[in-house]
């Protein structure tokens, strides 16, 4: 042991409470003068943009979608839809029952999608019954029906997508038809 270690221990058994004082000493300290580089103020989080909130919505909506299938081992409107080619708009029956408003198709009132505000407070998710993205406009929602784990590929038709369900937005333009903006769940 060195010389400073060993006087160092000397000095704390030494003199009973001088340790704690120390310790106390160090945190206020640290917490006057923090080190360089360390700032006590809340970093600053990055705003939420529109591209973002509707991306965090498709995955929510797929989400939704996925935990009711878990909780009722069908697709919501499985019973009544079959085409696998059309797609379905956020709004009405589906949205009923993702919201857990369907008694019939929901009876447990499992609420799977829930519609919040933005942080900002001026757009609302969901309005009523209907699923919105950041453009007011619906979300399209494209189902596995036969659950051969394919969905049609709402972009190229002909190809398919392993999936149970496709969520999208129109995007900034509102125009489902051209894809470079639109919002997708699948990439």
């Amino acid at each position: 042991m060195t010389g400073m270690a060993r006087n160092a221990r000397t000095l704390f058994r030494d003199q009973p409470g001088r340790h704690a004082l120390c310790s106390v000493a160090v945190f206020f300290s640290l917490l006057c003068f923090p080190p360089e580089g360390f700032s006590q103020e809340e970093p600053k989080s990055k705003p939420v943009t529109t591209i973002d909130q509707a991306k965090a919505d498709v995955k929510n909506l797929a989400n939704a979608t996925l935990a009711y299938r878990t909780e009722y081992n069908r697709l919501p409107l499985q019973t009544i839809h079959t085409d696998e080619t059309k797609a379905l708009a956020s709004e009405g029956k589906l949205m009923e029952i993702l919201l857990g408003l369907d008694l019939r198709l929901n009876p447990r009132q499992v609420i799977f999608f829930e519609g919040t505000t933005q942080a900002d407070g001026k757009r609302k998710k969901v309005s009523g019954s209907t699923a919105l993205d950041p453009w007011n406009h619906v979300y399209r929602l494209q189902f596995d029906w036969n659950s051969d784990g394919k969905v049609d590929d709402p972009e190229h038709p002909g190809k398919s997508i392993s999936a149970v369900v496709l969520v999208y937005s129109a995007g900034p333009d509102r125009d489902f038809s051209t894809w470079a903006d639109n919002i997708t769940s699948w990439k």
